[in-house]
């Protein structure tokens, strides 16, 4: 399947998540309550969340994993196959390690409505540490990809030769033209 046909399953895929969520039924005061210390502050809803919509959230976020991980890999030369199988095996730890954070923070958000007991990694509550620490660093392994093999797998030696090949055929095209700045406005 192509980067372009995956990126349109993704779009749909979230428009299908989006209109479900959109059809779910709110639970009764499920929005925020005034704050008792501070008038201007709304506060969270007593009522948690249906499982229905803690599941829709995950799908969506899940589908946003996909779809990032989907436009990273539209600048990916497919004319080459060396160190391909790096690139592959780089771009599946990324997307495992992404989508992984991405469900731990659901879960423990879930874990803390539905006990209402906030547990705690570090200094932070779980979902935020899984938010801050988790779905920040694993892209890093995006980064790191791109790192070891841009040269082989974005702009490949022969590109990028040709690139510098246009750019000086431009270069000679307009400062050989007669016009000038003043003419072309």
């Amino acid at each position: 399947m192509s980067a372009e046909r995956l990126l349109l399953f993704w779009l749909l895929l979230m428009c299908c998540v989006v209109g479900l969520a959109l059809t779910t039924p709110e639970p009764a005061g499920g929005h925020g309550v005034p704050h008792g210390d501070s008038v201007a502050m709304l506060q969270g809803s007593p009522t948690p969340p249906s499982d229905r919509i803690l599941m829709l959230g995950w799908l969506f976020g899940l589908t946003q994993v996909g779809f990032f991980v989907t436009c990273m890999t539209l600048g990916i030369t497919r004319t080459t196959s060396q160190g391909r199988g790096v690139l592959l095996l780089l771009f599946a730890v990324g997307t495992l390690l992404y989508a992984g954070a991405m469900t731990m923070m659901v879960l423990a958000d879930r874990a803390a409505v539905r006990s209402e007991q906030v547990a705690f990694i570090g200094w932070f509550p779980a979902a935020t540490t899984w938010m801050l620490f988790g779905i920040w660093s694993a892209p890093l392994v995006f980064v790191l990809a791109y790192m070891i093999g841009f040269q082989r797998w974005i702009i490949p030696p022969v590109a990028m030769s040709r690139f510098e090949e246009l750019v000086a055929a431009n270069r000679k095209q307009t400062s050989t033209s007669p016009e000038t700045a003043a003419d072309r406005a």
